[in-house]
């Protein structure tokens, strides 16, 4: 049996794609939903996850970074955004108005409307998954807005 609600957890947009697959597949084949889902469920994510690229499937998370003390810890936050496979993150050094977030060292007070994350040194695993929570929670929140 899937373990459907970590996979949520870790990559919601994904699991709600193949959960509506199958659920679809299992009408039109007239099998049990329960049933694919426990054989086709892992497989399908692992290939979703592996061949859909991010950024086609996901909606944009602009994130400004300047760290402007420490422009290696930037570099290092930069590469860990790059290589996160839940969220469409495009890093911008520069303030731009329409940033969703901004990680830097000190708080910049022209950035009124992006949620700010100060770091004066390389996040722990707690420390980037809140970052990651917000952003997942935006993401989600732009796929299903009806708006």
């Amino acid at each position: 049996m899937p373990d459907v609600v970590r996979a949520k957890r870790r990559f919601p947009i994904q699991t709600q794609i193949i959960l509506t697959v199958v659920a679809k597949l299992a009408v039109a084949l007239g099998i049990p939903e329960q049933a694919l889902l426990n054989v086709l469920f892992e497989e399908y994510l692992t290939a979703m996850i592996q061949t859909v690229a991010t950024k086609k499937l996901l909606p944009k998370i602009k994130v400004i970074v300047d760290m402007n003390n420490l422009p290696s810890l930037e570099a290092l936050i930069v590469s860990r955004l790059e290589q996160t496979p839940l969220v469409n993150i495009v890093v911008s050094h520069e303030a731009v108005p329409q940033a969703d977030f901004y990680i830097s060292d000190i708080e910049i007070a022209g950035l009124k409307n992006a949620t700010p994350f100060i770091w004066s040194h390389y996040p722990d695993e707690n420390e980037f998954n809140k970052f990651l929570e917000k952003a997942t929670d935006l993401t989600v929140h732009r796929m299903t807005a009806t708006d």
